[in-house]
């Protein structure tokens, strides 16, 4: 049995853009945060925060690139 697999977009264009935004302001902040702890001399420790930046930052370019 083979079945033809259609994928159709569940978000408009609009929110499409808001969610490459999203993920272009999330992956900015992470760098800037990563740029003040690296010249603060913070621990390395501190850059776990960074995790959630980036885990948005892809998660709003996934979700813009695949329209879901």
């Amino acid at each position: 049995m083979t079945s033809s697999a259609i994928c159709v977009p569940n978000i408009s264009a609009k929110e499409r853009r808001w969610r490459l935004k999203y993920g272009l302001v999330t992956l900015l902040l992470g760098l800037v945060i990563l740029a003040i702890l690296l010249l603060s001399g913070a621990g390395r420790w501190w850059r776990l925060i960074l995790i959630f930046f980036y885990n948005g930052a892809v998660l709003g370019y996934f979700q813009w690139r695949e329209a879901t």
